[in-house]
């Protein structure tokens, strides 16, 4: 099952550009390897301006993470200075008292598909259905600036 990364990212950018940010940096892995591609070529729609960024969407929760480590380092406040976006809705980037803004994707509903596939193709001797390519859920914590609190 694959998700519709190329939505999620738009959905991710276009909240950053609601805050009024002009431009914003895309954080990736590999591009053509995995997810990276489509939430790239997202954000990449979504922006048309030349000016410095001052907000970053990482394609993975991890990433934005590790940019949000490396610009307190730095002497960058999130989201201050920097807003930074993530993207996956992993556990660990919405706990605490500095969660992060992540698109969230439908883990229990692949775990679902998943299942009902399996039980498709050994119980019922079938074939799975039809691919279905869900889109995530904005879960907006406090990186990109919308609510209050601490800032690192």
């Amino acid at each position: 099952m694959t998700f519709n990364d190329h939505l999620g990212a738009r959905t991710v950018v276009d909240h950053l550009l609601w805050h009024g940010y002009q431009d914003v940096v895309c954080v990736a892995g590999e591009i053509g390897a995995g997810p990276a591609e489509g939430r790239e070529g997202g954000r990449r729609q979504a922006m048309e301006s030349p000016d410095r960024p001052r907000a970053i969407c990482a394609t993975t929760d991890e990433q934005a993470l590790v940019t949000i480590r490396t610009a307190t380092s730095l002497g960058l406040r999130v989201p201050d200075g920097l807003a930074v976006v993530g993207f996956d809705g992993v556990r660990e980037a919405r706990l605490g008292s500095f969660p992060l803004t992540t698109v969230g994707l439908p883990f229990e509903e692949f775990a679902v598909r998943a299942f009902d596939a399996l039980g498709a193709v050994f119980h019922d001797g079938g074939s799975p259905s039809a691919p279905v390519v869900p889109d995530g859920t904005l879960s907006v914590g406090v990186t990109c600036g919308c609510a209050p609190g601490p800032t690192a």
